[in-house]
C-alpha cells in the first residue's frame, strides 16, 4: 500500500475553507473573515502561513485582496485527491468489516 500524505498545513479547517473560497474566486479579507467567522488576527495568521508556502497571495489597494495561486491550486488538487483515496479504502474497509461480520454471526 502506498503511502498517503496529507498535507497538514492545508487540512486545518480555516485553511481549507479559505483555500476553497479562494479556488473560487479571489476574496477580500473581509469576506474570508466574515464567511470563516474569525477574528482578524486570527485570519492573518492563517493568510501568512498559507502565504509562506506559497499558496495564496494578497494585493493591497483599497482592501487586502486575497488570491489562490498556481502553486496553491495544485496543492488544494493534490488535498483533494488524498482525501477521496482514504475516503475510498475507509469505505472498502468498512465495507469488508460489515460483511465480515454478518457472515460470522451465529444462527439461532
Amino acid at each position: 500500500m502506498s503511502k498517503l500524505q496529507i498535507d497538514w498545513l492545508i487540512h486545518e479547517p480555516n485553511r481549507l475553507g479559505m483555500m476553497t473560497m479562494l479556488a473560487a474566486q479571489p476574496c477580500t479579507f473581509v469576506e474570508v473573515r466574515t464567511r470563516l467567522s474569525l477574528t482578524d488576527g486570527n485570519l492573518a495568521t492563517h493568510a501568512r502561513l498559507l502565504e509562506a508556502a506559497g499558496y495564496i497571495a494578497h494585493q493591497k489597494d483599497i482592501c487586502t485582496t486575497y488570491i489562490l495561486t498556481h502553486d496553491g491550486r495544485e496543492a488544494l488538487v493534490q488535498y483533494v485527491a488524498t482525501a477521496q483515496n482514504i475516503n475510498a479504502m475507509l469505505m472498502a474497509a468498512l465495507t469488508t468489516t460489515v460483511r465480515f461480520a454478518s457472515q460470522s454471526l451465529p444462527t439461532t
